[in-house]
């Protein structure tokens, strides 16, 4: 009887259980191949995973100025509506005054002053409509972040 592993050599030389053997090398390294492509495959999973959450974090660090960005731009469209209502408070302010000082027993004069005055208060309605609008754009940037 010969030791474990040990056989009788055949005619061609080899041992006669070498074939087993290549067999059972065979398949052990089958599992290593198997088990290392597997091992591979979480590797790749975990960077590809890694160069995701990197690249959120960087659209997360960028937006901060985005935002910032996005209502500067914005706050210079908020000035000029600022400076296009306050010329037309002062504008209706002006056109009360001379619709006062009117003398009432001249109709024509009165007519004329309640029309400006009539168009005055449009057009500073229509500008406050601009300008809370303009307002509500900008309070919408910061809201939806």
């Amino acid at each position: 009887m010969l030791p474990f592993g040990v056989s009788e050599t055949g005619s061609n030389g080899f041992a006669a259980n070498s074939r087993l053997a290549s067999q059972t090398c065979l398949a052990d390294d089958a599992n290593a191949l198997s088990a290392a492509a597997d091992g591979l495959q979480a590797l790749v999973h975990l960077a590809s995973e890694f160069a995701d959450n990197t690249a959120n974090l960087a659209a997360r660090l960028t937006e901060p100025d985005r935002v910032l960005e996005l209502a500067g731009r914005q706050l210079a469209g908020l000035a000029d509506s600022r400076r296009q209502f306050i010329r037309a408070s002062e504008h209706l302010d002006s056109v009360v005054a001379k619709a006062a000082a009117v003398n009432q027993t001249r109709i024509v004069d009165a007519q004329e002053a309640d029309k400006s005055l009539v168009v005055a208060r449009v057009s500073r309605s229509n500008i406050i409509k601009i300008r809370c609008s303009s307002c509500r754009r900008v309070f919408r940037v910061y809201l939806n972040k």
